[in-house]
């Protein structure tokens, strides 16, 4: 490497994966006042926290692998929670190992709580509408004893759809892991400095909850509800190149092809529709893809529809209000955290998180008695305490 600002050289070793050591870079200096080169990364673009054998992706190509089986292949032929337990432990479990390990799930015995959230999630949901919570069923799959305990009302001999119970596990699957996304980062960094499961599992959610992860197929589903038809399609793609109309479940941080859990959620959207019945803004969802892909100004900015643009839509056909939809994505992504937590217990370079700064601010400049101080106008503005309007009511009542 050579330092644009002295001319110096240096060599900094290459890993096989393709990595250098950030702490590698701090003998480029300019002099002995400084500390040394740091990466600016922003949003971590370009960084690797963490050594990971749980999940690989290649945007690029569209690839997305759990423990090396591509996703395509576990939606079609596995169940969540044999999926949970590769992921979990490595491997898929044997025929004896997966029995003893859904007994263990129905009865809540000892497995990772994490995985026992659809109970916590039906007790929400049915508070929710107003209803009395409803205790699992030992006889379900784990998709059918969440859809039994919205449902059932009650009444113990009640069983959902198979065929909804099979699609909202293959939803489960293609939700349950992503690498190092913005959640799956909050829990290892909370699992960094040591605590409890249930504290990284409470902050990854916490993440989750933001409107920019989790709640990105509540924004699909608003942004084809505002386009309407088929016919304003042509106009919302102009507002979009103009910077006028945002494009909500297209492009992706990581993904420059068809993400491809979302081929899956696709096909399977038909699946649903065929019990439920078809929802309208299918057709403009199909339209707009189909516009979109055509349309050089998508094609070179390699902008492709990803795993939100279809799922919205399906949640929304079985039934499921918008605001429950972060917690259908917290239910299946628990296994991809508990994977990672327990990941970074075993993992030898695990350091508490301790992320460096490029400072920005004033850099030197000593204390004022505070008679003497002179604020400008401009610091004035800024050090303003803001004041609620609940406040400003209160204040304006006699006596207070």
């Amino acid at each position: 490497m050579v330092d644009e600002r002295t001319g110096k050289r240096y060599q900094v070793q290459v890993s096989e994966e393709g990595t250098i050591r950030a702490t590698d870079l701090k003998k480029i200096t300019t002099g002995k006042d400084d500390k040394g080169l740091k990466l600016y990364d922003p949003g971590y673009l370009n960084t690797a926290p963490v050594r990971s054998s749980i999940c690989y992706i290649d945007g690029d190509e569209g690839i997305l692998r759990y423990r090396g089986y591509p996703i395509e292949e576990l939606a079609d032929g596995s169940s969540f929670l044999e999926v949970a337990y590769l992921l979990m432990y490595g491997n898929l479990p044997s025929e004896a190992q997966l029995a003893d390990w859904e007994f263990a799930v129905s009865q809540h015995s000892a497995v990772p709580q994490g995985i026992l959230a659809p109970t916590i999630a039906a007790a929400a949901y049915l508070r929710m509408a107003g209803r009395p919570p409803v205790l699992p069923s030992s006889n379900l799959s784990y998709s059918e004893n969440f859809l039994y305990m919205l449902d059932s009302l009650g009444n113990r001999s009640y069983k959902p759809n198979p065929r909804l119970a099979r699609a909202l596990d293959i939803l489960f699957i293609l939700h349950a892991e992503h690498e190092m996304n913005c959640s799956t980062a909050a829990a290892r960094h909370l699992a960094s400095s040591g605590v409890d499961v249930y504290t990284a599992l409470a902050g990854a959610v916490g993440a989750l909850y933001g409107p920019l992860h989790g709640g990105a197929n509540e924004a699909v589903l608003k942004m084809l509800s505002e386009i309407g038809s088929i016919d304003n399609i042509p106009d919302f793609i102009e507002g979009v190149k103009n910077r006028k109309r945002k494009m909500s479940g297209f492009g992706h941080r990581v993904y420059k092809n068809y993400d491809p859990r979302a081929k899956v959620i696709k096909k399977l959207a038909e699946e649903v529709f065929s019990i439920v019945g078809r929802d309208p803004l299918i057709e403009v969802a199909i339209a707009l893809e189909k516009a979109a892909l055509s349309d050089e100004y998508f094609v070179k900015r390699k902008l492709y529809p990803n795993v939100d643009f279809y799922s919205g839509l399906i949640y929304r056909a079985m039934g499921f209000p918008t605001e429950f939809f972060p917690v259908l994505f917290a239910i299946p992504r628990m296994a991809g955290y508990l994977s990672h937590w327990r990941e970074s217990l075993d993992d030898p370079d695990t350091k508490i998180m301790r992320p460096a700064q490029v400072y920005t601010g004033v850099w030197l400049r000593h204390y004022m008695p505070l008679k003497e101080r002179m604020i400008t106008k401009a610091e004035d503005k800024l050090g303003q305490v803001s004041v609620s309007n609940a406040t400003r009511r209160r204040l304006a009542g006699s006596g207070a």
